[in-house]
């Protein structure tokens, strides 16, 4: 996303593309919605089979990224068709989980390349042992 000045408003280009992971939830909740750009008012809106259903913006009317927020916003607005929310967040801790696993197998693999290339400079010792589940691993809230 690209944000420019333009009569001395900020005016923000179209993004390339739209998170997959995004559009995995949107498409979870309904596979009739689709995210568009507007470029004249450099928002997402959303639409449902050609009708348009909401603009993402914040409260202050200014341009919001496509996130959980949009996804909790149309989950509100549509309550017939969803069966809980209960189910809805559990989607979306399931997806928290998927991404705190990716981050710690990440981290992992980082720290094996990193003693595979610090064995040779080990006064010796031939062979490094990590076990991940002995490492302390921060995960961010």
């Amino acid at each position: 996303m690209i944000v420019k000045h333009v009569d001395g408003k900020p005016y923000v280009s179209s993004p390339r593309n739209v998170d997959s992971a995004f559009l995995e939830l949107l498409n979870s909740l309904d596979p009739l919605l689709e995210p568009r750009w507007n470029p004249a008012r450099c928002k997402w809106e959303i639409w449902r089979q050609g009708k348009y259903i909401l603009t993402v913006q914040s409260h202050k009317k200014e341009y919001r990224p496509l996130d959980n927020r949009t996804l909790i916003r149309l989950f509100n607005a549509d309550t017939k068709r969803y069966a809980t929310k209960h189910q809805f967040i559990h989607g979306l801790h399931t997806e928290d989980r998927h991404l705190m696993d990716k981050k710690r197998k990440e981290q992992d693999d980082f720290m094996r390349s990193c003693s595979e290339d610090m064995a040779p400079m080990m006064r010796g010792r031939t062979s490094v042992d990590i076990d991940p589940k002995k490492l302390d691993i921060v995960e961010d809230n």
